[in-house]
């Protein structure tokens, strides 16, 4: 999962810096919760573990460096003015909205504009489809968005590439039937795009062939993204199977969205959706292509919705001398007609529309790199009558290719007579604008800024490219793996709830280092405080809250810090090799103690009077099968001074061994101040400046950042596998 999250981001990077820093932000916030989860599983599964804080912390100053050496200006300070824009021609109008031939006259270049009534809108998340979509999507096979924006007079506009194409399906229609290498290029073209829109989170939900430009080239571009519905993603190269189980259902929200006859039966029904209805819609498109009508037609919606969710789809007879050309079609067009998603050609890989019959002598890097696809004499045709008569010239007879170059679409005299808003008649909003509601592209911000204008073609990939185990080279470098920064390598970050007008409820005290800085230790969680179910601990040894440092910090600060005001939640970052952490957290723990030398600490009398707080840690010894309880020094008050620190294990005072005695035994005599006390103990404390690194990926290191054992992965590994053959046992 981190690594299709780190494959988001750096996906982010190329895109936009700020987005990139959003995303990096919310990949630490879900490493806090996971990482130390995935250590222990790392060190349970016997493979290397990933350092999920560092690679987040990684990621964060990266794109928070990217925003310091280039910051953009913001899209809602940067925007372009409505007097910048003029249009030529309109090009259609629709239920959306009208479209505009245009240019963006500092640049003099040529554009399509677009322009919808926000009143179009019954909900947020489709007045923003558009912007959605321009900010994931770059395909060659997909309009290019270049900014939107609003205007005072509420309406949107869109401002996009303009590409000299006519509508596919009145294309087809005056053909009226496609031959099959025709439609195969056709359909390989906007399933590619389908696909793509797939991997970046977005169901089309109304694929038809008037939703789909065709070029004189024979190239296709999809358009029309007024109803798409944001769905899961699949950001990384690696292959996510939890990812393609989804594709017939996924969501349920009761929508209608697409026109009827291309709406599969899962719509119609009105229950749960997912992708898998994009591929329905496609097969209907691919009839229409080939046969020259939909494969269901009703003179009412009840009939259409019957036939649809009822009948199966039939075909006309063919010759017997074109049945082999024809099979391939006709069984691709079966399989995304199936009633049932589940059933449905691309439900469970996409791999099996890919590497169809239809398409598996596809040729892909031709398909994305060709200047001319095919030529349908149909398009000539629709493009001259839609421009026979316009300016009163005189046109020929008969159609050349040069010629037809040269035509431009343009709307029916019909659609002109209708009362549509006009560029002119438009003025800038007032105000700032909305940042959901805006978008600009990197390439137009460069077009503003520069005045030059370039071209809009997209040079990305048809398919992503996913492998069946693929790892980010992130994961492959050294600053996971290294101890750079022992505070660092340990840092662990821990999220603790609280309420919004409360602090946490932890009790810190304030102890010294052996190099004489101030740490804060957790004395104290109380049992019905929401800090026991975070995962702090008592003993553990604070690094920062909130990010902001905590050593040598006064207690004010502290008390600040914890309190946080109108939070509901505190990062508390802590060091993974507090001793009581240890205990909890490792099965080794014996053979580090045997690494670490036994040491002597003499108090002498008159000193330590309630300094010193001991608590019971209890740790796994695989040997005994059984816990192991230590007395470990929780606490010692800064004003001490004798070379004790809190972590240190206790092993014996004035000759007296310490294990099995009560610790408020313990205790007492510790803090007897009558006498002079001498302690034997394991120097363990993390506040000591030679000692055992423990970081947070449970590894284990000597004070020259050597590995304590080579072995320790397979015995760990052994005695997992021994307990577990034990308890099949039983």
């Amino acid at each position: 999962m981190f690594i299709s999250l780190y494959d988001l981001h750096e996906l982010c990077m190329d895109r936009d810096m700020f987005v990139a820093h959003q995303c990096a932000q919310l990949i630490r916030q879900l490493s806090i919760y996971l990482s130390e989860l995935c250590a222990h599983l790392s060190r349970l599964g016997n493979c290397e573990a990933c350092d999920l804080l560092r690679v987040a912390d990684w990621c964060v100053d990266r794109s928070a460096m990217a925003i310091c050496e280039n910051r953009p200006e913001p899209a809602v300070r940067c925007l372009p003015h409505i007097g910048d824009f003029v249009a030529d021609r309109l090009l259609g109008a629709g239920a959306f909205g009208s479209v505009y031939k245009g240019r963006y006259i500092p640049a003099n270049m040529v554009c399509t504009l677009k322009i919808v009534s926000t009143t179009c809108f019954g909900a947020v998340e489709h007045a923003t489809a558009d912007r959605v979509v321009a900010s994931v999507i770059d395909h060659p096979f997909i309009v290019s968005y270049f900014c939107v924006f609003s205007v005072d007079e509420k309406c949107t506009i869109t401002v996009m590439e303009y590409i000299k194409a006519v509508d596919l399906q009145k294309v087809v229609d005056r053909a009226q039937s496609l031959r099959v290498k025709q439609s195969r290029i056709i359909f390989a073209q906007l399933m590619a795009a389908v696909v793509h829109m797939h991997f970046c989170g977005l169901i089309h939900r109304d694929i038809k062939g008037s939703n789909a430009l065709l070029a004189f080239s024979g190239r296709v571009k999809l358009i029309d993204f007024d109803t798409n519905k944001v769905c899961v993603g699949h950001f990384a190269t690696r292959h996510i199977l939890s990812y393609f189980r989804r594709t017939a259902v996924e969501i349920n929200d009761m929508e209608i969205a697409g026109t009827p006859p291309y709406m599969a039966p899962e719509v119609h029904c009105r229950k749960a959706y997912g992708r898998a209805m994009d591929w329905w819609s496609l097969g209907v498109t691919l009839y229409k292509l080939m046969i020259g009508r939909v494969p269901f037609r009703g003179q009412t919606e009840v009939v259409l919705k019957n036939q649809i969710c009822n009948e199966e789809v039939r075909f006309p007879k063919f010759k017997t001398t074109r049945e082999h050309i024809v099979r391939p079609a006709i069984n691709m067009i079966s399989g995304l007609l199936k009633k049932r998603a589940v059933d449905r050609l691309g439900s469970s890989q996409y791999n099996d529309i890919i590497n169809a019959p239809f398409l598996a002598n596809m040729d892909w890097a031709w398909l994305h790199t060709a200047d001319t696809l095919m030529r349908l004499p149909a398009f000539g045709e629709v493009m001259y009558e839609a421009a026979k008569g316009r300016d009163g010239r005189d046109y020929p007879d008969r159609l050349t290719d040069s010629f037809i170059m040269r035509l431009s679409p343009e709307a029916s005299p019909d659609t002109k007579s209708k009362p549509l808003p006009r560029i002119q008649d438009l003025r800038d909003k007032k105000g700032g604008h909305q940042p959901l509601f805006t978008f600009m592209s990197a390439m137009f911000r460069e077009v503003m800024r520069t005045g030059i204008p370039i071209q809009a073609a997209s040079q990305a990939p048809l398919f992503k490219n996913i492998q069946r185990f693929a790892h980010s080279n992130v994961l492959d470098s050294s600053s996971t793996k290294s101890l750079e920064n022992p505070l660092q390598a340990e840092r662990l970050d821990i999220a603790v709830p609280k309420g919004r007008n409360h602090k946490v409820g932890a009790r810190v005290d304030a102890t010294l280092s052996e190099d004489g800085r101030v740490y804060y230790v957790i004395t104290k969680i109380p049992t019905n405080d929401p800090t026991v179910h975070s995962g702090l601990a008592e003993g553990d040894v604070v690094l920062a809250i909130n990010g902001i440092s905590t050593i040598d910090a006064s207690r004010s600060d502290i008390e600040t810090l914890l309190a946080a005001p109108g939070m509901d939640e505190v990062v508390v970052s802590v060091l993974s090799s507090a001793t009581m952490r240890l205990c909890s957290s490792r099965i080794d723990l014996r053979q580090v103690f045997a690494h670490s030398k036994p040491a002597e600490v003499i108090i002498p009398s008159g000193m330590g009077n309630d300094m010193i707080t001991v608590r019971v840690g209890a740790y796994y010894d695989p040997s005994l099968r059984g816990f192991v309880k230590i007395n470990v020094v929780l606490f010692v008050n800064c004003k001490l001074g004798c070379n004790l620190y809190a972590g240190d294990v206790l092993l014996s005072l004035n000759g007296m061994p310490m294990t099995g005695v009560p610790v408020d035994e313990v205790g007492a005599k510790l803090n007897d101040a009558g006498q002079q006390r001498v302690l034997n103990i394991l120097p363990m404390s993390c506040l000591r400046t030679e000692r055992p690194l423990f970081d947070r990926l449970l590894r284990a290191y000597d004070a020259y950042y050597q590995s304590l054992y080579e072995d320790e992965g397979p015995e760990l590994r052994s005695c997992v596998e021994k307990d577990q053959s034990d308890e099949d046992d039983m």
